[in-house]
C-alpha cells in the first residue's frame, strides 16, 4: 500500500537573503539599495528562463511590505485572462512589479494601457519594476513609446547561476524541505536531469513526496527509482 503523506510544503517567502547571488551580487545589491532610497522609481529586469526574475520581484514586494510601505505584483504570463484596465489606479501604490511584459508583445491594446500607466506612475512618483527575458530593444514590441518608456530607468541584466551556484540553490531548496541532498546526489541530478532552475524546483518536490511515502534517505540509487 502507499502510505499517504500529509503536504507540510510551506512556500518559501522570497528574500534578497535566500537569493542565491552568484555572479548577480551587483544586481541584487542594487535592487535592495533602490527600494530605500527611491533613487531610480523605473526599474528593468531582464534575464533567460527561470534564473530568479520572479523570486527578486516577490521579494522587493515583501521588503517594501516590510517599510510600511504597499506592493503590488502582477504577473502578465496570464494576461488574456485579464483587461487592461487591471492597470487603472495602480499607481496609488509605493511599488508595482509587473512581471513577464515580453509576452504582451503582440497585444496592442495592453501596450498602450502599459504606456499610459507608464506615464501616471510617473505623475504620482510610483516606482515600478518590471522584468522581461529580453532588453527593451530586443523585445520587438509594436508600440515603439512603450520601448522609449521601458529604456527611462535603471536596466538590470541577471546572469544564469554556474552549475556550482545551481547546486548550492538545490541544496539550500532540500534543507528548506527537510531533507539532506549530499554533493554526490546534487551532481548526480545536474548531470542526469535538466539545468532548468524551474524544472529542478519541480523535481525537488517530488524528490522530497516520493522519499516521505517510501520513507527512505534520497541517495542516487533511490533517484534511479523515481526518475
Amino acid at each position: 500500500m502507499t502510505q499517504l503523506t500529509l503536504n507540510l510544503n510551506l512556500p518559501v517567502i522570497a528574500t534578497f537573503e535566500n537569493f542565491i547571488k552568484g555572479s548577480n551580487a551587483e544586481v541584487i545589491d542594487c535592487l535592495s539599495r533602490i527600494l530605500v532610497d527611491h533613487h531610480e522609481p523605473y526599474v528593468y529586469l531582464w534575464g533567460g528562463k527561470s534564473i530568479g526574475k520572479t523570486h527578486l520581484l516577490h521579494a522587493c514586494c515583501n521588503k517594501i511590505t516590510a517599510q510600511g510601505e504597499r506592493a503590488f505584483y502582477l504577473d502578465l504570463s496570464s494576461y488574456e485572462k485579464l483587461k487592461p484596465e487591471i492597470l487603472l489606479g495602480l499607481e496609488q501604490y509605493d511599488l508595482i512589479c509587473l512581471d513577464n511584459i515580453a509576452v504582451i508583445k503582440a497585444n496592442h491594446l495592453w501596450q498602450e494601457a502599459l504606456f499610459h500607466f507608464y506615464n501616471s506612475c510617473r505623475e504620482h512618483h510610483a516606482r515600478l519594476l518590471i522584468s522581461a527575458n529580453k532588453a527593451p530593444a530586443n523585445l520587438d514590441l509594436e508600440l515603439a513609446d512603450l520601448t522609449s518608456r521601458l529604456s527611462w530607468g535603471l536596466i538590470l541584466h541577471l546572469q544564469e547561476l554556474t552549475d556550482a551556484e545551481k547546486l548550492i540553490v538545490l541544496q539550500y531548496h532540500a534543507k528548506d524541505k527537510g531533507f539532506q541532498l549530499s554533493d554526490e546526489v546534487a551532481h548526480y541530478i545536474l548531470s542526469h536531469y535538466s539545468r532548468d532552475m524551474e524544472k529542478l524546483m519541480c523535481l525537488l518536490d517530488h524528490i522530497d513526496k516520493q522519499s516521505l511515502v517510501e520513507k527512505r534517505r534520497v541517495t542516487i540509487p533511490f533517484l534511479k527509482e523515481i526518475l
